[in-house]
């Protein structure tokens, strides 16, 4: 975190991390309070890392960003957009771009020169697509991630606003779904080759020329090395690094 910018600290691990942040205000669990005392940093205290985060996040996004629904985008040449296709404001479609009937591509979303979005795909706002990609029907990029904070008997959903980028000559498979990161970024790299049936959770980086086979599952934050080759339904659990 930089100047302006709000962090948080909610694991007594990273308290080195924290010594060194310029984060101007940072958010630290109640029971971690006597750890930090002592340091010369704004510090708001609470009771829930994750619940006090989302309330942030709606502080700052407010309807007019996120609910705002436009026919105007840019258009690259010698594109093919078929019927029943929706495409949202601000979003950039490259050169020789082939969208298939019944797409959806959100608000900020990114297509790269001579890619192709086969038909029933769902691209999520700020997604960013390379150049010389082929994602095939009904795959969803950008989805939420799946993590929820439980109190008081209730249970409320993280919020996740970062998005996914892939890089050039990446292939998607069938009915395959990406989620977006909670803050940053989930990452494909270039040539990546993903199945049908893959499941890639949020924050997730695939390394260059790795290919992965139907029915995978990856768990959130795990690290996939290059040219690295999954089997069909391994599962991978979270917070790793291959």
């Amino acid at each position: 975190a930089k100047k302006n910018e709000i962090s948080f600290f909610s694991d007594f691990k990273y308290l080195n991390h924290l010594k060194k942040s310029k984060a101007s205000a940072i958010l630290v669990s109640n029971n971690l309070k006597n750890k930090v005392e002592n340091l010369e940093l704004n510090f708001i205290f609470v009771k829930n890392i994750t619940i006090a985060t989302n309330t942030l996040i709606d502080l700052f996004m407010s309807e007019t960003n996120t609910n705002k629904v436009s026919e105007h985008f840019v258009k690259g040449k010698n594109c093919f957009i078929d019927s029943f296709v929706k495409i949202n404001s601000n979003s950039k479609i490259g050169n020789n771009v082939k969208i298939f009937s019944n797409c959806h591509i959100g608000e900020n979303v990114k297509i790269g020169d001579n890619s192709v979005i086969n038909s029933g795909v769902k691209i999520y706002d700020n997604t960013v697509i390379g150049e010389n990609n082929i994602i095939h029907s009904n795959a969803v990029i950008g989805s939420d991630g799946f993590g929820f904070a439980v109190e008081d008997n209730s249970i409320q959903k993280i919020k996740h606003i970062g998005n996914v980028i892939t890089g050039k000559h990446v292939e998607i498979g069938a009915n395959t779904c990406i989620d977006r990161s909670t803050f940053d970024s989930t990452i494909i790299s270039d040539f990546v080759k993903i199945d049908n049936l893959v499941q890639i959770g949020h924050n997730v980086e695939i390394g260059s020329f790795t290919m992965i086979a139907g029915n995978v599952a990856i768990a959130g934050s795990t690290k996939i090395g290059k040219s690295c080759l999954i089997g069909g339904s391994s599962s991978i659990a979270g917070h790793l690094k291959i």
